[in-house]
């Protein structure tokens, strides 16, 4: 597997790790259903992360930490020319190019 994909793949995990914790609503019965699902309390309460998406108030830093550490990490592997040349390839393949 290349490093893009690695990178990809660590990402999605990382994400994982907040399905107790995560949800999108588009609708007020949704809404209700994701309050329900990650058991939100008066202590524990949602916010919005914003397109439909809402999270436990007590992981939102973590949740952006979580991109902040990838966006570094991008930057400093973009630097790489064989990394780009797998990004690029995997993405144009992956979008029927």
């Amino acid at each position: 597997m290349n490093l893009y994909l690695q990178e990809k793949n660590n990402l999605e995990k990382k994400m994982k790790s907040f399905n107790d914790a995560l949800f999108w609503a588009f609708s007020n019965k949704q809404f209700e259903e994701g309050i329900k699902k990650v058991k939100a309390s008066p202590k524990n309460k949602v916010v919005s992360i914003g397109a439909g998406g809402y999270i436990l108030k007590s992981k939102v830093k973590d949740y952006f930490k979580i991109f902040e550490d990838y966006d570094e990490k991008m930057k400093k592997l973009r630097k790489n020319k064989d990394f780009m040349v797998d990004a690029f390839l995997e993405e144009l393949s992956n979008h029927e190019y």
